[in-house]
């Protein structure tokens, strides 16, 4: 029992650690900054690692302790840049997910958005009319089961802020991507969801 609780301990140390790390350089690498913390600490056992839920629970008291003067209004402007893409996109029924959705974004972070359509040119067709440019990348996601599907990936800007736009196929708003955070299924929010959030 004592060897457990000791183990409980140097885990949420690495996390912290990691947490720290994640708040300093920005990004969200979680897995990059659980190797680091690990290597700086000297606790490299596999069984001491913690997991992503756990450091974003320890980034989430860091912002509150450390950011609560800056992170706040990072995550803010941000929640309204995304609320207008979900707008301008509502044809896809877009969904925020990410660091923006759960709260722990800040200045460094981009903007994570699912859109579901019948086949990515339907939202290129949109960006045109718009009048956005993209960049164009694949992105592999995990679903039930172990299966991985390649889902195309366009990044656009706005305000300087990044905003990744993942289309899926109209099926997976039934079954979505599992999330690399909580290892559940990653629905996401809707802009009215987003709303009560922002309002709250």
């Amino acid at each position: 029992m004592g060897q457990h609780r000791n183990n409980n301990a140097l885990r949420m140390q690495i996390a912290y650690e990691a947490a720290r790390i994640l708040a300093d350089q920005g990004g969200r690498d979680y897995h990059g900054a659980r190797t680091k913390a690990a290597n700086r600490l000297g606790l490299n056992s596999a069984n001491l690692l913690p997991s992503n839920a756990e450091i974003q629970h320890a980034l989430t008291e860091n912002q509150r302790l450390f950011q609560s003067d800056t992170q706040p209004e990072s995550l803010k402007k941000l929640r309204n840049i995304a609320k207008e893409a979900m707008q301008a996109l509502s044809e896809f029924k877009p969904h925020l997910i990410g660091s923006v959705m759960d709260g722990t974004a800040d200045s460094g972070s981009d903007i994570q958005l699912y859109l579901f359509a019948d086949t990515p040119e339907s939202l290129l067709f949109k960006l045109k009319d718009l009048d956005i440019p993209w960049h164009e990348e694949d992105k592999i996601l995990r679903y039930a089961n172990h299966h991985q599907q390649m889902r195309p990936t366009f990044l656009i800007h706005a305000d300087s802020i990044e905003i990744r736009l993942t289309v899926l196929p109209l099926s997976d708003q039934y079954h979505p991507p599992i999330s690399p955070i909580t290892q559940c299924p990653e629905s996401g929010i809707t802009l009215t969801t987003l709303n009560q959030l922002m309002e709250s």
